[in-house]
């Protein structure tokens, strides 16, 4: 920015004193119309601030040439404020490294949250109120879905057809397999709480008891369904029942 002095705009007319009284009541001339220097150059006062200087700033700079050095002496001032900036904020000049997925996936995750810039400004925001009975209907239901701590949170599992097949088979377990013993069931009635696993074999039992995977079933049913011993069991029984039901039959011991 180019600062300037005072110097004398018109030239001293003190030699004439007496032509000075006439001068003022005589019409201006182009003969009696001070000439500039050659070298005078315009200005205008223009405050050349920016957002991060004080307003307390030498009144010098506020003079600036009047040919849009005010607007261009702004813009090399903001450019070097971002300058500096970008030098503190990266010392070393080195680029910026990219954003990792966890980055990316926590920005997601608070693009999502209640809490975001201005939020103590907004009351309540996204509570829902309930009355009593409301939060102790959520609290029974939520109750309702686990058996507890004491069963280390035992789920409600949902009971399609499939599992409701197999729960009655291992209900029905004393009368598949008659030579085992199993312990008689405790209710009537199928279980409302319980969870279904998958048994992983061992690497040493992968040539000598592993089940292929042709030969692996979706559901017990369906396993004992593919049983050749168990299928030959049960048509063993069944003839027998049939034979039973023929000699208690009505009129099975009647002669023609």
């Amino acid at each position: 920015m180019k600062l300037f002095t005072g110097r004398k705009m018109f030239a001293d007319n003190s030699d004439d004193d007496t032509g000075s009284s006439d001068s003022d009541t005589e019409q201006p001339t182009s003969s009696n119309i001070p000439k500039l220097p050659a070298d005078f150059q315009a200005f205008s006062c223009t405050p050349v601030l920016t957002e991060n200087e004080d307003a307390t700033q030498d009144s010098a700079d506020f003079f600036v040439l009047d040919t849009g050095a005010a607007d261009e002496s702004l813009k090399e001032k903001a450019s070097k404020t971002n300058a500096t900036e970008d030098k503190s904020n990266n010392p070393a000049g080195k680029h910026k490294a990219p954003k990792t997925f966890e980055d990316r996936q926590i920005e997601a995750v608070l693009a999502k949250s209640l809490i975001q810039p201005g939020y103590e400004q907004r009351y309540n925001e996204g509570a829902k109120s309930q009355s009593k009975k409301a939060i102790k209907r959520h609290n029974k239901a939520e109750k309702e879905k686990t058996k507890g701590s004491s069963w280390f949170g035992l789920p409600a599992t949902e009971l399609t057809e499939d599992i409701k097949r197999d729960l009655e088979v291992i209900q029905m377990r004393d009368s598949l397999d008659t030579k085992t013993h199993y312990k008689s069931n405790d209710r009537p009635v199928l279980p409302k709480y319980f969870q279904v696993g998958r048994i992983l074999e061992h690497k040493a039992d992968f040539y000598n008891s592993r089940v292929s995977m042709k030969n692996r079933k979706k559901s017990i049913v369906d396993e004992l369904l593919a049983d050749a011993n168990f299928q030959r069991q049960n048509k063993r029984r069944y003839d027998d029942i049939k034979a039973k039901e023929a000699m208690t039959r009505r009129g099975a011991f009647q002669h023609k």
